[in-house]
């Protein structure tokens, strides 16, 4: 587990609007894929809270570096928390709370977030 997939995009949404990020741990998937696509290489952690912190501040980190951090009406996409999982269902919570509570404090006052519908 690493993070959720990201997806900011300025209004009107389309595609050729949208910059999407993940966080991995796989040295060569940590690349620019495509001029929107970026892979970004994992934080060194030494418990499962300080990865979850380094995840979510490295996730707004790049939202807010965008630059649709500094106009309006733009928005935020985030995969459903458990899109996929096999286990560890309450650490994909715990990182997705964590990541929600950064998001609120740093990024809701610029842009919308949308979740996964339930």
């Amino acid at each position: 587990m690493t993070s959720p997939a990201v997806c900011v995009a300025q209004s009107p949404f389309t595609y050729d609007r949208c910059s999407f990020m993940f966080i991995t741990n796989k040295k060569k998937l940590a690349v620019q894929h495509a001029p929107n696509i970026v892979g970004l290489l994992q934080y060194e952690y030494t418990d499962n809270l300080s990865r979850f912190t380094h995840l979510a501040n490295q996730t707004v980190d790049w939202i807010m570096a965008q630059p649709t951090a500094i106009m309006h009406r733009n928005h935020i996409g985030i995969e459903g928390y458990a899109f996929g999982a096999k286990g560890q269902v309450f650490n994909i919570g715990e990182n997705t709370g964590i990541l929600k509570l950064k998001l609120a404090e740093r990024v809701a006052n610029r842009m919308s977030i949308l979740l996964h519908p339930k």
